[in-house]
């Protein structure tokens, strides 16, 4: 009954996945029609609109300079404004996309915004965005040999999940598999790359202690299972049915078993 339901829903899922994927142009130029439409949307639309945008920038790992110097270049206009929720809340989803970049060169502008803005919320987020810029950082630079894959015919998106995913990294790979859920269009063989990472989990001594490893660990393998749904590929029932049986993880189990329809 359990692969019943599992099957049926891959099934589902592969019709959405190919419906979507007839509907989008080659991934190489969507994704540059993307940054222009993000580019265009931040020196033109509201507030409100343009904090859309930034979530989105923060999330998508794009290294566009000219997106990132129209940022900062607002950020530093509008950093001592603190009468208006709204674009107070856009200032601060700036201070995360800069963050985001991992260029040390908005380092110092996140500086000086943590030290002078009058508005404690933002000179918040200005400082806990300093804080990941070193994780960011790092993060880039496995995210560089996405170029290599790209190289070879792989989209710009699923390359950079690639890299994320064979880095080895715990924080880095459940980046890996956080984007793999949101990509519309993503190269299938990445959840191969999710199944081996999940084996090699099965296989070492965190998954057979009583914790089913560090809390890192737990959640990175949770995010995995939830990758693997959206592959509409029942042959990766019988390692989320492992998972869901044998993990002494409470959540673990948990999220294999959504991650299996039951």
């Amino acid at each position: 009954m359990k692969l019943h339901l599992y099957t049926c829903r891959c099934l589902a899922l592969l019709t959405m996945a190919t419906l979507a994927f007839l509907c989008l142009q080659p991934a190489f130029a969507m994704e540059k029609n993307i940054e222009d439409q993000y580019l265009k949307a931040l020196r033109t639309a509201n507030p409100a609109a343009r904090i859309v945008v930034a979530k989105k920038i923060t999330h998508s790992y794009i290294e566009n300079k000219e997106i990132f110097a129209e940022i900062e270049k607002q950020l530093l206009a509008g950093y001592q404004k603190c009468d208006d929720p709204v674009f107070l809340d856009l200032m601060s989803w700036y201070c995360k996309d800069l963050a985001s970049s991992g260029d040390d060169k908005y380092r110092p502008t996140l500086q000086k915004v943590a030290r002078e803005t009058p508005c404690p919320k933002l000179q918040g987020y200005a400082r806990k965005s300093l804080e990941t810029f070193l994780f960011n950082r790092e993060r880039n630079q496995h995210l560089a040999d996405a170029k290599k894959l790209e190289k070879k015919g792989i989209d710009p998106n699923s390359a950079r999940i690639a890299a994320l995913l064979k880095s080895g990294d715990l924080k880095l790979q459940r980046d890996g598999a956080k984007m793999l859920i949101r990509s519309i269009h993503a190269d299938l063989r990445l959840y191969d790359l999710v199944e081996d990472i999940l084996e090699k989990y099965i296989a070492s001594p965190a998954f057979k202690s009583t914790t089913g490893g560090s809390e890192l660990e737990v959640d990175t393998m949770a995010w995995m299972c939830r990758a693997l749904p959206a592959s509409a590929n029942t042959k990766y029932h019988d390692t989320l049915e492992k998972i869901a049986r044998e993990s002494q993880s409470v959540k673990l189990q948990k999220y294999a078993r959504e991650a299996l329809g039951d």
